[in-house]
């Protein structure tokens, strides 16, 4: 049973993630959809379970707009990274990676069997 709202996409986007306390930190988000992301990090223990996060994602879309903007809760911490919540409801400029709301990003794969 998937637990998860919201259709996830695997991809490969270059991010920046940061606290209040701390600075910017390159990471990569391997899966996204709308209301969260996994980002791959070398210092996922730098970022507590219930921390909460700044993600700018560095993308971009065909007509080349950059990314997007958000903050988020950690919810999960891996070995390899941590699981991020979208705290904000309509996070700015997350419409510039989708081509259109209903559809599947390009390049990007659904992570849940469809």
């Amino acid at each position: 049973m998937n637990h998860r709202c919201c259709k996830r996409y695997a991809v490969s986007i270059p991010a920046q993630l940061s606290t209040q306390e701390k600075c910017s930190q390159p990471v990569t988000v391997t899966n996204l959809s709308s209301g969260g992301a996994f980002v791959e990090t070398d210092f996922p223990a730098a970022y507590p379970v219930d921390s909460i996060v700044d993600l700018q994602l560095l993308a971009q879309d065909q007509t080349g707009t950059s990314g997007f903007h958000t903050h988020g809760m950690v919810i999960h911490q891996g070995t390899n990274g941590l699981g991020i919540m979208f705290t904000t409801e309509e996070p700015v400029g997350l419409n510039t990676i989708w081509m259109r709301p209903q559809e599947v990003p390009l390049g990007c794969k659904s992570l849940d069997g469809d």
